[in-house]
């Protein structure tokens, strides 16, 4: 599938009021947020969310190029099943593939949760590893960031998962339904 009708089919993704419903049905039942992101982890205008702490380290060009990097790992080693990750800040992210006519277009997050409460030594790891990395954050962001951050049991973020997964494979049903027209992408195609 050329990149140019990928991408149609994303952005046509993240207007689907299904996706709009059950990102706001998500939040409403778990807590947590969702976001649509493309096969690269770049997030549509709809999905503006981020955790308290990501929003602080996406503040400085440094700290988004580091959350950056972190997502586009975790995405470049996931398969057909979803994948999940713990970034250096200490926050969990789980990717759900997002699948278009067998074609992956996409990703479906939520993230900015932890299994258990931080504890000390969580903050003491949290501020070396951003500090090493160049992010430069008062303790206090980063110890108020992770004390806010969702703690959530390890059998729910299970659930949540099959829930996204279910969502992800109805919502590429629903887009498939009504497909997007490929003449008018036909001319500006580039390989």
């Amino acid at each position: 599938m050329p990149r140019v009708i990928r991408r149609a089919l994303f952005e046509k993704l993240g207007r689907l009021p299904e996706w709009t419903t059950f990102r706001e049905d998500f939040h409403a039942a778990t807590g947590l947020r969702l976001k649509l992101v493309d096969e690269l982890g770049r997030r549509t205008s709809t999905s503006p969310y981020q955790a308290e702490l990501c929003c602080r380290m996406e503040e400085s060009p440094t700290g988004r190029f580091y959350c950056e990097r972190f997502r586009q790992a975790m995405l470049a080693d996931i398969g057909d099943a979803p994948v999940r990750a713990t970034c250096d800040a200490g926050l969990t992210e789980v990717a759900v593939p997002l699948r278009i006519s067998g074609i992956r277009v996409g990703y479906l997050l939520f993230l900015g949760f932890r299994f258990t409460h931080a504890e000390e030594a969580d903050l003491k790891r949290a501020r070396h590893l951003l500090d090493k990395a160049g992010i430069d954050l008062p303790p206090e962001v980063i110890e108020n960031g992770l004390r806010s951050t969702p703690v959530i049991a390890l059998r729910a973020g299970d659930a949540y998962t099959r829930f996204v997964e279910m969502a992800a494979r109805q919502i590429a049903e629903k887009l498939t339904a009504h497909p997007v027209s490929y003449t008018h992408l036909r001319a500006h195609e580039t390989f």
